[in-house]
């Protein structure tokens, strides 16, 4: 199941995304209707996957990705 806002049907704002066990898959902010703000992901079992942040779309800053840390350009305002 998901959990999505919109305004004037582009996606803004908070969005959860539930596997059918209920359990959260992943959880972040739209705006503009990109992925903005931070960000996690996790496997069905509820351990993390994933966790960052994105600008408009583009990943930024340092995320965990798998159990590995990945460097991208700074997010706006750091």
């Amino acid at each position: 199941r998901m959990l999505e806002t919109y305004n004037g049907g582009i996606l803004e704002g908070p969005t959860e995304t539930y596997f059918k066990n209920e359990q959260l898959a992943d959880k972040g902010t739209y705006r503009e209707g990109e992925w903005d703000g931070p960000y996690e992901a996790y496997w069905v079992r509820g351990w993390l996957a994933e966790r960052g942040n994105w600008a408009l779309g583009e990943r930024c800053g340092d995320w965990i990705s798998f159990g590995q840390t990945i460097m991208y350009p700074d997010c706006p305002n750091e």
